[in-house]
């Protein structure tokens, strides 16, 4: 029994040692030329703000060795100098580094287990540097128009493909780094093209819509796309995460730019959390609040933190933004901007008419609970949320109907538009307008910045809850009914 037990202590120690070799990283080198003390390894793991990890290494008569544990494929940066070589690492690699002190990125060479997933690596970005220049790119987005601006990008991914592929077959590149390459390639694409609009239309702040990109152009993207968690190791692809939501949520808003950025980093957030999932999600929300936590009001803060500790497992997302942004969690909102949770609908004196061209109050149901859609006929997302809201009214009791009312308020700019769409989606309900677009009264006295909105409003007339769940939700339904029977 006891040489059972040591043989079976002996194995598991064996299994360990396997396990932690399998993990290690070494890398080794040779510098020409050497005139500095130290040389580090940088590795990200989470691409938000600077939580890198960084093994520094002397350089001792021009050699150095680092060794790093690595839980997964990472891309990282080997620094000396000011000067800087990105590394594609898995974990079991050995790399060996040749380079001349003075001139790093030409004259760098690997040899080892790593060397062909390397070599070729610095000799793309050494080719293809000019094509990830943020200047340059942002020169020409802001100079060309979209076709030209296009036909410049498609250019570009297929000279890069051309390049690996020719290349791949001189060097012994793994799988893994052949999968890396093409997300980054095909996302180098994506990626600028969904921040053409955006970064035009931010740098001209007198012009108050966002272009909208030609649909031949992007009609194959979806949020499957959006959901790839392996092609996160691209920088490339998390750049194409950032603009796509941001332009999904510009078309939401009917491509009109927010008045009010904690508004509008309200609903970039809320449409990431209907379109991505996973670390794709967690990643999204956790770098938006890294960025712009400061910008915005102290309870939106708190508002998304709080989501971000629900869907952060690790917890290293969350200790992240807290070291960056904890600071605004403390704070409240300008006495001017905060937003009361019970608001009496007579405070917003507003005029809107129903069908028969009949003025219509919120006082006008009091003793019910509403339940109020902001919606357009030009607005998508509205549109897409009908069926669902037809499916919740028929869900009621008999009785439950005779206490919840369906209250839809258009702000179509025309009475054609608005009463064409509610026939053609066969709307049930208080069927209202408040015509304008984003001039229309009730936009102004709520202040709504993007539709679809919804309300709930109680039995006392107490708008209760200004940014309800939308008929799509699960947890919508229970809500009304828990208001009704208050």
């Amino acid at each position: 029994m006891k040489n059972k037990f040591l043989l079976l202590l002996l194995m598991t120690l064996c299994l360990v040692v396997i396990s932690n070799a399998q993990n290690k990283v070494t890398i080794t080198g040779n510098i020409k030329n050497d005139g500095s003390e130290t040389i580090e390894l940088n590795v990200d793991r989470f691409y938000v703000g600077t939580s890198l990890d960084v093994v520094k290494s002397p350089v001792s008569n021009g050699t150095f060795s680092i060794n790093y544990k690595l839980d997964k494929i990472r891309i990282a940066e080997l620094v000396y100098k000011n000067q800087s070589q990105e590394l594609f690492l898995e974990p079991g690699d050995d790399l060996h580094v040749d380079v001349n002190s003075g001139a790093f990125d030409s004259t760098i060479a690997f040899s080892g287990k790593a060397a062909g997933n390397n070599n070729l690596l610095a000799r793309f970005n050494h080719k293809f540097q000019s094509d990830y220049d943020t200047a340059a790119l942002k020169n020409r987005m802001l100079t060309t128009n979209v076709d030209e601006y296009e036909i410049s990008l498609y250019e570009s991914r297929k000279k890069q493909t051309e390049f690996i592929k020719t290349y791949a077959a001189q060097f012994p590149v793994t799988e893994a780094f052949k999968k890396y390459m093409e997300n980054r390639i095909r996302f180098y694409y994506l990626g600028n093209l969904y921040s053409y609009p955006i970064i035009r239309g931010n740098s001209d702040k007198s012009v108050l819509t966002v272009g909208q990109l030609p649909n031949v152009m992007i009609e194959k993207v979806d949020d499957n796309m959006a959901n790839n968690e392996d092609a996160l190791l691209c920088n490339t692809y998390r750049n194409f995460l950032v603009y796509y939501i941001i332009y999904t949520t510009s078309a939401d808003n009917g491509f009109n730019k927010f008045k009010d950025f904690s508004v509008s980093m309200d609903r970039k957030c809320t449409v990431a959390k209907d379109h991505l999932k996973g670390a794709n999600y967690v990643f999204y929300l956790a770098k938006f609040m890294y960025d712009f936590c400061e910008s915005v009001l102290p309870s939106m803060d708190k508002k998304w933190f709080g989501e971000l500790k629900l869907i952060d497992k690790s917890n290293e997302y969350v200790k992240i933004v807290q070291s960056k942004c904890g600071e605004k969690f403390n704070q409240k909102d300008p006495i001017s901007l905060r937003t009361e949770k019970n608001i009496p609908a007579s405070e917003y004196a507003f005029k809107m008419h129903d069908m028969k061209g009949k003025e219509v109050g919120l006082s006008d149901f009091k003793g019910k609970t509403v339940y109020i859609d902001f919606w357009a006929s030009w607005c998508g997302p509205c549109r897409q949320q009908m069926p669902f809201s037809k499916e919740l009214h028929h869900k009621l009791t008999d009785k439950q109907k005779k206490n919840i009312i369906f209250l839809y308020i258009s702000i179509d700019g025309t009475e054609d538009a608005w009463k064409k769409a509610a026939e053609q989606m066969g709307m049930e309900g208080v069927l209202t307008i408040s015509p304008g677009n984003w001039d229309s009264e009730v936009v102004k006295h709520f202040g709504i910045s993007s539709i679809p909105r919804y309300m709930i409003m109680d039995k006392n007339g107490n708008i209760v809850d200004k940014d309800a769940k939308r008929p799509s939700s699960p947890d919508i339904l229970s809500d009304l009914i828990k208001y009704s029977e208050q």
